[in-house]
Parts: structure tokens; C-alpha cells; sequence
């Protein structure tokens, strides 16, 4: 079950993150987690929950692939596996690389630009888009999954 947990380092809590079973966010992140009584992560909507194995695509048309949402961090392609190259802070295509086209604040393809009209999409194995994974509250296509957009307005802000 996924759920919406707070890291917290050293310097104090700064963002949360999704985690699912298996190796904790402590081990892969040495970060300290607190569970949140949010519940799990699911769309909005009475009782729908995100599949395993979303996934984001961003950059011209959204024909590039930028890692996994809903996958264990342990998986190469997730993108809280900061060993793999979509979770990695130094990745050219990783959200997560605040100098690159889809990590930076001022980025075009970046969900952490808030005015960007080009954000990545979510979507899943069979290609049902979820939405646009963006801080951009003026999108109609904002994904819709409860604790999101929580989660990436603290990850956006602890870059």
C-alpha cells in the first residue's frame, strides 16, 4: 500500500515522498519517516486507487520518459531510486535535477514551473492518461491523485 510520508534530515523536515513496501526511504535516502495519517494515495473519486506502475513522460509531445510514480524505490526505473537515472538528483532526465529541462523551477517541461504549459503527463501501462504532473494551478489537466500535488510542491521547494 502506498502511503504519504514526511522525510525529515537533518536540517528539519522538507518535503514528503510516496513509499510502498519493501526497503524504506530511510535506507535508500538516509532520511528519517514519519507516517502521516493521510491514508493511501489514491485518484479522486470514492474509492479509486492509482495502478502500480504509473508512469511520466515529458519533454516535445511527451515522448520522453522520465521514470515511475508508483513503483518501489528499489525498481531501476522509479523515481525515488536515487541510484537510478530518474531518481537521481544528477540525472538529465530526472525531475529531481534542478539544473536540467524537466527538474528546474524555470524549466519548460518541468512540473516544478509553475507557469509551464508543457509539464509532464502521468500515465499508465495501458496509456490512460492521469493528468499532468505540474505545480501550474491554472492547468485544467492537473493530475487529480490525492497528496500529489502535496508531495511535489515540498519536493519543488526542497530543491
Amino acid at each position: 500500500m502506498k502511503r504519504l510520508i514526511s522525510a525529515c534530515v537533518v536540517s528539519g523536515c522538507f518535503s514528503v515522498a510516496l513509499a510502498g513496501e519493501g526497503p524504506s526511504l530511510e535506507g535508500a535516502y538516509g532520511v528519517r519517516l514519519i507516517q502521516d495519517d493521510l491514508g493511501p494515495m489514491h485518484q479522486e473519486g470514492p474509492g479509486v486507487a492509482p495502478p502500480e506502475g504509473l508512469l511520466v513522460f515529458g519533454g516535445d509531445n511527451n515522448k520522453t520518459f522520465l521514470g515511475c510514480l508508483v513503483c518501489p524505490e528499489t525498481d531501476r526505473d522509479s523515481l525515488f531510486n536515487r541510484f537510478g537515472t530518474y531518481g537521481s538528483r544528477f540525472a538529465a532526465n530526472s525531475i529531481l535535477n534542478r539544473f536540467g529541462p524537466f527538474g528546474g523551477k524555470f524549466a519548460p517541461y518541468s512540473p516544478c514551473n509553475v507557469y509551464s504549459t508543457t509539464p509532464p503527463v502521468i500515465v499508465d501501462a495501458d496509456g490512460e492518461n492521469y493528468g499532468e504532473l505540474t505545480l501550474n494551478r491554472d492547468s485544467a489537466r492537473q493530475a487529480k491523485i490525492e497528496g500529489l500535488n502535496a508531495w511535489l510542491a515540498a519536493l519543488c521547494a526542497a530543491k
